[in-house]
């Protein structure tokens, strides 16, 4: 169970949870701050974005998730079978977090303006049902 604390409340609600476990089993209590998940406006904005610049480029929007993610994002390395293999960092999961949604957003925004000058709208843009239907996206 995961639960948010975010007041007294609650925070002895799960005091009283932890109290009445039972002794006869071994219990794993995981307690860390909590940060918000990115938010669905931003996820749906990463998919516009992607597939704005794929059209741009020739690519589908999911060959530009791994080519954006590769670009801009921390890869890790990691020895499997007796070889070197690179892990992109995934934008979903419980750590990916609005901060770092943010972060990730604002370098492809910057990418796609100076890189190759397109202006990518955003989801609470007035003019972005405009602009889906003039580029069909």
């Amino acid at each position: 169970m995961i639960y948010k604390v975010s007041n007294q409340i609650t925070a002895h609600k799960v005091a009283d949870l932890i109290t009445a476990l039972s002794s006869d089993k071994q219990w794993s209590v995981d307690v860390k701050e909590w940060k918000p998940q990115r938010t669905l406006t931003q996820n749906a904005t990463m998919w516009l974005w992607y597939r704005i610049i794929g059209q741009h480029l020739g690519y589908t929007d999911k060959e530009m998730h791994d080519i954006l993610r590769e670009e801009f994002l921390p890869v890790r390395e990691v020895e499997f079978n007796g070889k070197q293999k690179k892990l992109l960092t995934s934008t979903s999961g419980k750590d990916w977090t609005v901060d770092k949604e943010a972060a990730y957003l604002s370098d492809i925004e910057r990418f796609a303006a100076t890189e190759l000058g397109i202006m990518l709208p955003r989801r609470d843009d007035p003019l972005l049902a405009e602009y889906i239907s003039k580029h069909g996206v």
